[in-house]
């Protein structure tokens, strides 16, 4: 197992999603399905989980974009403390 997948999945649960990593083909994120050793691993077809690997990434990125929103109306909100 290379480097980059290893590190992507280590910290995951059964049916987790890693973020997204970069490797040497491009951009990928993995599902772990088991972690029973020497199992034979089953994989989903990409058609059967795609609507949910984008709900997830589409919650993370309203969730940055709302912490980054919230963070930009603190720096210019004027508060005084009384």
């Amino acid at each position: 197992m290379a480097s980059y997948m290893k590190n992507a999945i280590i910290s995951l649960k059964p049916g987790d999603i890693s973020s997204i990593v970069e490797t040497p083909v491009g951009y990928q994120f993995f599902k772990l399905l088991s972690t029973k050793e020497g199992g034979i691993v089953i994989q989903e077809p990409y058609d059967t989980v795609k609507d949910e690997i984008r709900e997830i990434l589409f919650q993370e990125a309203m969730q940055s974009e709302f912490r980054e929103w919230i963070k930009g109306i603190k720096e210019r909100a004027y508060i005084r403390k009384l």
